[in-house]
């Protein structure tokens, strides 16, 4: 098991119309937050992409990966816990680990714009809606 740096960037992958809506109000929180209490997000930013075709392979428009510094969360808590469902999806399966799941970085309040550090342009399969990489990432 790897130990969690709590100082680490992490990194949350939205649709990029709601997160330019959320910089305006000043707050972004995702469509299930309310359902979910928290927001996903992660501290491997190469795993994105099988959970965004897990989760998001339905959804229209251009998604963005968020680089976020747990510092900058202001009154944001960042908990590190097991995978959870995404509203009523199932929690993705993470069966390369030989059955132990990983801890993932939940966010219990908004993003806050100043937190997010750099942005990544999220590509996708102009047919099908696939998540094929993330610019600068993977």
């Amino acid at each position: 098991m790897s130990v969690i740096d709590e100082t680490q960037f992490i990194y949350h992958m939205c649709d990029k119309e709601k997160w330019a809506e959320a910089v305006k109000a000043g707050q972004y929180v995702p469509p299930t937050f309310a359902q979910d209490g928290f927001i996903h997000a992660t501290a491997e930013p190469n795993a994105l992409l099988p959970v965004a075709n897990h989760f998001y392979l339905e959804s229209k428009g251009d998604w963005i990966c968020l680089k976020i510094d747990p510092a900058k969360l202001l009154t944001s808590k960042v908990v590190y816990e097991a995978p959870a469902p995404v509203g009523e999806t199932e929690a993705f399966d993470h069966a390369e680990n030989g059955g132990e799941q990983p801890k993932f970085p939940h966010i219990y309040g908004p993003i806050w714009p100043d937190s997010a550090v750099a942005f990544h342009n999220i590509v996708r399969n102009k047919d099908d809606g696939t998540f094929l990489s993330i610019e600068g990432i993977c």
